[in-house]
């Protein structure tokens, strides 16, 4: 069966299917709290029976699908992103990280972050959110093209008559700097 979500109410974050205790329905939850919608009086609705929420039952719903987050604005929870500090708190250079929570702090928005450790959350940080801070994780492309030109960028600088043309021409043909005893 394919949902319509066009028609889902702005806040639903579920699609309940048809079951043997219930009935299909738009579902929302909120922490860890069940609504359901009520297409007659078109309002959510929090029963004690129908909003008891088994595992079992809840693994038989459809989330609602998510957009992936492109960068702008604040990274929603549950995405992995990569951040870097702002200021002189860490960490101080990109680093990949889980967003476990937002949470309202005065007129600003902070946000619990978790170092990503092989896919897990390792090294926790409280943050507040300023823009520029998080992006989008880097595709293996542009994590070469950016080793790529600060690679052309220290060539240009260890050898300053030598510009960025030649410099480009040196890398692609496969030049590479030695540290000595290396």
């Amino acid at each position: 069966m394919s949902i319509d979500w066009s028609k889902a109410p702005k806040d639903a974050t579920h699609w309940e299917p048809n079951g043997t205790e219930f009935g299909e329905g738009w579902m929302k939850k909120v922490g860890n709290q069940w609504f359901y919608w009520g297409e007659g009086d078109n309002k959510w609705f929090h029963g004690k029976l129908s909003c008891n929420v088994s595992a079992e039952r809840e693994a038989t719903f459809e989330p609602r699908p998510q957009d992936p987050w492109n960068g702008q604005g604040l990274p929603p929870v549950g995405t992995v992103c990569e951040y870097r500090c702002h200021d002189s708190c860490e960490p101080n250079d990109w680093t990949a990280v889980h967003v476990l929570a937002h949470a309202a702090h005065g007129s600003d928005t902070a946000m619990l972050l978790a170092e990503d450790d092989n896919g897990e959350p390792g090294t926790m940080y409280g943050r507040i959110w300023v823009p520029g801070t998080c992006r989008p994780l880097r595709t293996p492309e542009q994590i070469a093209a950016e080793e790529r030109a600060k690679a052309i960028e220290e060539m240009c600088f260890a050898v300053e008559t030598l510009t960025v043309k030649q410099a480009k021409a040196l890398f692609d043909a496969g030049y590479r700097r030695h540290e000595e005893g290396k």
